[in-house]
């Protein structure tokens, strides 16, 4: 999930002195499942954030992070670990409703 304002992105941009160049060095970012980025966060390239992290309103994530982790900070750092097995994502919830078994 993606909140409002993030940026997230593969290239370096134009140089420092010669802001006419085309972007620099790129490098793809990787979002893995039931990743959750926070307002205004970035992201910056070459990241690979691992499923179910969540990164912190307003954070810069320039290391990649793994799964199951909540992120916070400039630059973005560890502050908990999460237990995978209580994270109840939008396909248990299907599966459950879709089960009859309500909330």
């Amino acid at each position: 999930m993606l909140a409002n304002f993030c940026y997230i992105m593969d290239a370096d941009w134009h140089d420092l002195y010669d802001r006419t160049s085309s972007p620099g060095r790129s490098a793809p970012v990787v979002l893995e499942k039931g990743v959750w980025i926070g307002d205004s966060a970035i992201v910056c390239k070459g990241v690979h954030i691992g499923e179910n992290s969540v990164v912190g309103a307003g954070s810069v994530v320039r290391k990649d992070v793994p799964s199951n982790v909540v992120v916070i900070g400039n630059p973005a750092v560890i502050v908990k670990h999460l237990d995978p097995e209580k994270i109840v994502t939008m396909g248990d919830l299907y599966r459950r409703l879709n089960a009859g078994g309500g909330n």
